[in-house]
């Protein structure tokens, strides 16, 4: 096995590992704002409270409704919260 195969190896094992973690998990501790496409992609695969507060709470964080794209979100969820 040469330094290439271990090195392809570690690379694989993180991105493996980095592909596993909840995303709702990750949103709750982000130090940034999620970009528009990456939190309505979480809201399209969103399918408990729980997830969509998630992502309420990290666009409440950023006051990130005040922005029509980040507010359109907030209203999708919210109108899937009431169904």
């Amino acid at each position: 096995m040469g330094f290439n195969d271990v090195l392809r190896s570690v690379f694989q094992g993180y991105k493996a590992a980095k592909d596993s973690r909840d995303p709702y998990e990750v949103l709750d501790k982000a130090w940034y704002l999620y970009q528009v496409d990456e939190l309505d992609h979480l809201t399209i695969q969103a399918n408990k409270k729980d997830q969509y507060d998630v992502i309420l709470d990290h666009m409440y964080k950023w006051d990130a409704t005040r922005v029509d794209y980040y507010k359109d979100i907030e209203n999708k969820i919210i109108d899937r919260m009431w169904k």
